[in-house]
């Protein structure tokens, strides 16, 4: 009964796909593509420091849960955690989120 019902999802699928004409979703894109361009082309400064706020704020996080979440057990003994820290070469600050 499992397998019929993959069939039945896949069948409807296929007719919800059909009863669409092939220009609607390529004009939905198209519109998007040049919106999209648009935007950034007018807020590119503004949208280069979001993504670098996220990713550094992404980093932090994952640096916050390293320090505070338990190692698990089978991490422990292994030497890949004990190496020394060697500094890393830094292209952009995320201090300076505005600056890269």
């Amino acid at each position: 009964m499992l397998c019929n019902s993959g069939v039945v999802v896949s069948l409807y699928l296929v007719k919800y796909m059909q009863s669409y004409s092939l220009a609607v979703p390529f004009g939905i894109a198209l519109v998007y593509a040049f919106t999209a361009y648009f935007v950034y082309d007018q807020y590119e400064a503004e949208i280069d420091a979001f993504w670098l706020l996220l990713f550094c704020c992404m980093v932090e996080l994952k640096n916050f849960l390293w320090r505070h979440l338990p190692i698990p057990s089978s991490l422990q003994n292994d030497n890949v955690l004990h190496q020394p820290k060697v500094p890393a070469r830094v292209v952009g600050s995320c201090s300076g989120y505005g600056r890269v």
